[in-house]
């Protein structure tokens, strides 16, 4: 199934809409507002926190469902078991639409298919494991089991003359960068089985929080790559990895922070600086002089970084060479919204000095590598060789501008609203896609959908196990706060965004504070030498400080904290280790523990009043 695969209309024509590790009202804050508070389907919040929308939800009919950290799969895989055992599935939708025949799962050229699709009776089957009888994942999950049946009720079970609830699934992160593979598998194996795919006001996406670039990259060479994971199957390569071991010579970082972002980052922030203080240095501003000791240094065994953004940061400090980047708004560029909407983004101002266009940047070093196809002389003939390869086709685009004897910015300029890709030529006309798979046509072999190994037993408990706080630890979640962005590049530089947010904040529940003599505004230390990496029993170190904000948003054993918060890295914390399926980190699922260090200066100039009022 595509991420991006519904309309927004169809969050406001939901009769329930189910969010899983997913802060809509934080993140995707105009979605929430203009169309789930206006329009109020019954809404379902599954997160460890009681965030914004889980109190609106409870407040307006809807559930807070307090998961245990890192346990969503278990809680899924529950809710579709109660399904079948009612016989609420979609039975229709499953017997049109489902690959039945395990012969036709092994058709398939995609390895994780192969080795992990499923038909409805093997899913079935998993799920008669007593792990997932309600009282057991109940216990397990810390989500009572009146709350699981309900659940499962609002988002299955056909009214009284046998209409199904139109049910509207939206994850995002919270899911996404836990347990990766399995999380993301139970829940769509859930939309599957009550037939959300394709329907107005149903259906299964991303809650991302900001646009996507309108091409994706080139497919990833997987044959040239040397990692892999199970069955010895290929995976792209970890830098991360390839850097500690001394494999990488030019690191090549584009509109990234990895020196503060990356997974444990504090480890790859010490790998960064031994691999970047191999002699020799380069002493000297002649271009010539300084390209001779960085060659020297490659030659000799070291590396090369070179970053390429539009403000400094983290990694422009540790970079040998930097590449300023233009910023939206100082050139023109195409992008894609949660509905798949293209629309034409044009330049207003100069950039700034010497900062040139990403395309621009990477025109010039193909050309001077030797490359052909890399000439061109603005972003509308990018955009015009992109088209058809785009992640959501644009050709029509292109062709609907050559039949009109226009360009296609042109063509762009001329809808204000864009167009939902992938677009088409309907009578000579221009039309966009209001929502994909209507037709349940999946992208399989066979044209059919099938449900994927999403199974608690195995891989998630074993790392599960690893990943859990001992002791004095607690779980350390992350995410973003709805007033600022990322790695705060644009922020930080806006003195009113700065002063309500000097520091990194950290959600202590009351009574973990007050064991730990923990006041709100205190400074506090965040800390763990057990951070999970590839090998077992082996583990970095890492911590970061935030200012204390003591809340019940939080359960007892669990903070959260800003994840991107700069020189404050909540991410020196978190696992190195990947999943060998689907390599995401665990982002999400950090340990530490929590030693308050007194008053901050900050204390007086941060509200610390609770953030999760219902709007």
């Amino acid at each position: 199934m595509s991420t991006w695969n519904i309309a927004y209309a169809d969050v406001a024509k939901a009769d329930v809409v189910f969010e899983v590790g997913a802060g809509g009202y934080e993140n995707k804050t105009v979605l929430f507002t203009q169309h789930i508070m206006q329009h109020t389907p019954t809404l379902i919040v599954q997160d460890p926190r009681k965030t914004i929308d889980a109190a609106y939800a409870e407040k307006h009919g809807g559930l807070h469902l307090r998961v245990k950290p890192g346990t969503d799969a278990v809680l899924l895989n529950t809710l579709a078991r109660i399904i079948l055992e009612q016989g609420w599935q979609d039975q229709s939708f499953l017997d049109q639409s489902v690959i039945s025949s395990s012969s036709d799962i092994q058709r398939e050229k995609n390895w994780r298919r192969r080795h992990f699709g499923m038909t409805l009776a093997d899913y079935r089957n998993m799920l008669q494991k007593p792990l997932y009888e309600v009282a057991n994942a109940a216990q397990f999950t810390g989500v009572p089991a009146s709350q699981l049946q309900q659940v499962a009720q609002l988002i299955a079970r056909p009214n009284t003359h046998g209409v199904r609830p139109k049910t509207l699934f939206l994850f995002e992160k919270g899911l996404i960068w836990g347990i990766n593979y399995e999380n993301v598998a139970a829940l769509a194996n859930l939309a599957l089985l009550v037939g959300s795919i394709g329907r107005e006001g149903a259906g299964i996406s991303r809650m991302g929080g900001h646009q996507e670039g309108f091409a994706s990259p080139v497919d990833y060479p997987i044959e040239r790559a040397t990692d892999t994971g199970l069955f010895g199957e290929k995976l792209p390569n970890n830098i991360d990895e390839h850097i500690a071991n001394g494999e990488v010579k030019v690191y090549h970082v584009i509109g990234a922070n990895p020196a503060g972002m990356t997974n444990s980052s504090q480890h790859s922030r010490d790998v960064l600086n031994k691999r970047l203080s191999q002699e020799p240095k380069v002493t000297s501003a002649d271009t010539e002089a300084a390209l001779a000791a960085l060659m020297a240094r490659i030659k000799a065994g070291g590396m090369v970084l070179i970053a390429q953004d539009i403000y400094p940061n983290l990694t422009t400090k540790m970079a040998d060479l930097v590449f300023p980047a233009a910023a939206w708004g100082e050139m023109n560029g195409v992008r894609i919204n949660g509905e798949r909407r293209a629309r034409l983004y044009e330049q207003f101002m100069d950039a700034p000095g010497q900062a040139k266009a990403d395309w621009w940047i990477i025109a010039q070093i193909a050309q001077r590598m030797g490359f052909t196809g890399f000439d061109w002389k603005n972003e509308e003939e990018v955009f015009t060789e992109l088209a058809p390869h785009a992640q959501y086709d644009a050709s029509a685009v292109v062709q609907y501008a050559q039949s009109s004897g226009k360009s296609p910015y042109t063509v762009l300029q001329g809808l204000p609203n864009g167009v939902q890709l992938p677009a088409r030529l309907e009578h000579g006309k221009l039309v966009g896609t209001t929502r994909l798979l209507e037709d349940h046509t999946f992208s399989t072999e066979v044209g059919k959908a099938m449900f994927i190994h999403s199974d608690w037993e195995g891989l998630p408990a074993q790392i599960y196990q690893q990943l859990v706080p001992k002791g004095d630890e607690f779980w350390v979640l992350n995410g973003r706060v709805n007033e600022l962005w990322q790695t705060l590049y644009t922020h930080q530089r806006i003195p009113y965004i700065k002063q309500r947010w000097p520091s990194n904040a950290v959600e202590i529940h009351p009574a973990d504070a007050k064991r730990l003599n923990i006041q709100s505004g205190d400074m506090v230390s965040i800390t763990s030498d057990r951070v999970y990496t590839f090998q077992e029993g082996t583990f970095d170190q890492g911590s970061f400080t935030a200012v204390a904000y003591i809340s019940d948003s939080v359960p007892p054993g669990v903070v959260f904290t800003i994840f991107a918060y700069p020189d404050q890295w909540m991410n020196s914390i978190s696992p190195r280790w990947m999943h060998p399926a689907n390599p995401v980190p665990p982002y999400k699922l950090a340990r530490a523990r929590l030693v308050g260090k007194g008053p901050s200066p900050f204390a007086s100039q941060m509200s610390l009043q609770p953030r999760n009022l219902v709007p």
